[in-house]
């Protein structure tokens, strides 16, 4: 046994001779660490695994999940891989609420980017189903301000409303203050949906307050711009011109500026100041140039040609309009060759592992054979060691039996001078009964068969000098039944004390191999009546048609 547990963990360290378990656990942890902070270099950390596919199925889960993640979060697509959904099917079977809570979130982020809200919205609602079983506030207020903003998606922002303010109060609880003010802000945004300017009006200053209080520069631009362009809804250009100037000194982004520039050209625009407006739009023209982001440029563009078109100057809208153009369609390109690349990306991963996964099989087919190999070898070493050592059995078997005949030859003729001291042996005694009742039972038939009185007498006489008296003495037969066959008399009453005495008499008779016609001459019974009261026997026994007495008495009394 020793030898084939060394067997297979030599095996098992075959397989696993390139796995270094320990080192991927660290690069995740580091990975993990990231995150939130930076998640390209996170995404960058994972990179370092080179072929993913080996890692044990926990490790590569979690592999998996966290890739989702950082790509999710530093803004890339994430449709090009659907492995996430196998993921969260290996976390459903294992049952840990926090895995298939953020598992299910990344699948219900997956079809959001798709644009399948249906399928987004019951993943999001699964994860909350098992975020509620954690306490995990962070997480729980990210799955509802998700679902909030699928909800706004689908033109319920009255619903959204009470998601983004279970997402607030967890926000609270958790301490995070950023994402707190980020909630307010999406529930100003609701009811600026809803037409609920007063309610918008309320969450936007809750959220300056807290921004101002906490030091939080970026959303405080964010809440600044939305006050402006909320005060720019109600007509109030002073107010709305002020916050969103303020805006523009906390704004920490160059392509935020952009944005806030846009929307106080547009509010000059809509109020009939076209010199105001013209400041704002020259400072569009002179950072046109270093604006990165093409989908914040293909708006600025659209916006240069709107404004041109409403100063009457058509040619130059109609110019900016080309512009804008070209750059809906480089944004469409820059989409489409992002998607290209990642299913490229994924192509070439593919390619790769199942390169792996190839050679992985051909080192397992060889290991599969050496092992065959040595498992033929020990079987045939094995087979030919048990011959040999039944070859020595056999032969020390044989060189017993004949000094045993030797030594039974050499003790024959003491045996047969001694034969009234072997005649008191067990043996002898018990087979001697046994034999007497033969002989008389073939007696009695002989002479019954003669049918005189004559005859009877001698019967009578017989038995007198054999047992003493001039009927068979029953006690001497089931003491011999009882030597012979291990108690069986005695267990054949505790088994079955309802039977009669006619009917014992009857089993052991048949159980010592007396035939019927002895049977009932000892008994003076007809062989009719002997047979009928066997019958009733195997009913009163329970015993099947066809069955055998001998072999139901042995299994019953456990011979």
């Amino acid at each position: 046994m020793k030898k084939y547990i060394l067997l297979l963990s030599f095996i098992h360290i075959l397989l696993c001779i390139s796995c270094r378990p320990e080192k991927n656990d660290m690069i995740l942890s580091e990975s993990e660490s990231l995150l939130d902070a930076d998640p390209d270099s996170a995404l960058s950390v994972l990179q370092t695994i080179i072929y993913p596919e080996n890692l044990s199925p926990d490790i590569f889960n979690r592999y998996i999940l966290l890739k989702i993640q950082a790509e999710y979060k530093s803004g890339q697509d994430i449709t090009t891989d659907s492995t996430i959904f196998s993921v969260k099917e290996s976390y459903m079977k294992d049952g840990n609420a926090y895995n298939i809570a953020l598992a299910s979130y990344y699948c219900g982020c997956y079809f959001k980017e798709f644009g399948r809200l249906k399928e987004a919205m019951e993943n999001y609602q699964l994860a909350l189903k098992f975020a509620e079983k954690i306490d995990d506030l962070n997480l729980k207020s990210l799955i509802n301000n998700a679902i909030g903003f699928v909800l706004l998606d689908q033109s319920d922002p009255e619903t959204a409303v009470r998601y983004f303010h279970e997402s607030a109060a967890f926000d609270i609880q958790a301490g995070n203050v950023k994402n707190e003010a980020i909630s307010y802000i999406q529930i100003g945004d609701c009811f600026q949906y809803l037409e609920k300017l007063d309610s918008a009006m309320y969450y936007y200053n809750l959220c300056l307050l807290l921004v101002e209080r906490e030091k939080l520069k970026e959303q405080k631009a964010c809440v600044l711009q939305n006050i402006g362009v909320l005060y720019g809804r109600e007509g109030d250009l002073s107010k709305a011109e002020y916050y969103l100037k303020e805006a523009l000194l906390h704004e920490p982004d160059s392509d935020g500026l952009i944005k806030i520039y846009t929307l106080l050209s547009d509010l000059y625009t809509e109020n009939h100041q076209p010199d105001s407006a013209k400041v704002y739009m020259n400072y569009l023209m002179q950072r046109k140039d270093s604006i990165k982001d093409l989908y914040t440029k293909t708006n600025l563009y659209q916006t240069l040609s709107e404004n041109e078109e409403y100063q009457g100057n058509y040619l130059k809208a109609l110019e900016y309009h080309k512009i804008y153009s070209d750059n809906l369609l480089q944004q469409m390109d820059a989409n489409l060759d992002n998607k290209l690349l990642n299913l490229q990306k994924k192509y070439d991963y593919e390619k790769v592992r199942m390169h792996n996964v190839q050679l992985k099989l051909d080192r397992t087919y060889i290991l599969i054979a050496l092992v065959f190999c040595i498992v033929i070898i020990i079987c045939i070493g094995k087979i030919s060691y048990g011959l040999y050592c039944s070859r020595l059995i056999k032969i020390s078997e044989l060189e017993d039996k004949m000094r045993q005949l030797t030594n039974l030859s050499a003790t024959m003729n003491e045996k047969e001078k001694s034969f009234n001291e072997k005649e008191k042996s067990f043996r002898t005694y018990l087979l001697h009964h046994f034999n007497v009742m033969k002989k008389a039972s073939s007696l009695e038939l002989y002479l019954k068969n003669e049918k005189t009185h004559k005859n009877e007498f001698w019967i009578k006489k017989f038995n007198d000098i054999v047992y003493g008296q001039d009927v068979l003495d029953w006690n001497v037969l089931y003491d011999v039944i009882n030597q012979l066959h291990d108690g069986f008399f005695i267990k054949l009453k505790e088994q079955f004390p309802q039977l009669k005495e006619i009917e014992f008499r009857i089993i052991c008779l048949t159980y010592s191999g007396f035939s019927t016609e002895e049977t009932s001459f000892i008994l003076a019974l007809s062989i009719n009546t002997i047979n009928t009261k066997r019958s009733a026997i195997r009913k009163k026994l329970g015993i099947e048609a066809y069955a055998n007495l001998n072999d139901f008495l042995d299994q019953k009394l456990k011979r």
